[in-house]
């Protein structure tokens, strides 16, 4: 059984990166998607892209720690136990 522990962790680690990095990449995307479209469908100004970069990119960054905070705590807590 010791061999299967190292598998788990690694695909679990895996899914973890993939998923940080969905979380952090696509509502800065999505964000720049819909400011072109306002920019080109209205004829706003190029300010309405940086504001939405700017609103993707903190968006990114809280989903990103709520999901890592849970994985933190539970590391801390399994080292303590140790």
């Amino acid at each position: 059984m010791p061999e299967k522990q190292p598998k788990y962790k690694a695909f679990r680690y895996f899914s973890l990166l993939t998923e940080l990095g969905l979380s952090l990449i696509c509502p800065i995307l999505l964000c720049a998607w819909g400011a072109g479209y306002l920019r080109d469908r209205f004829g706003l100004g190029n300010w309405v892209m940086l504001v939405a970069i700017l609103f993707g990119t903190l968006s990114g960054i809280t989903s990103a720690a709520k999901l890592l905070l849970p994985i933190l705590r539970e590391s801390q807590d399994t080292q303590q136990q140790r």
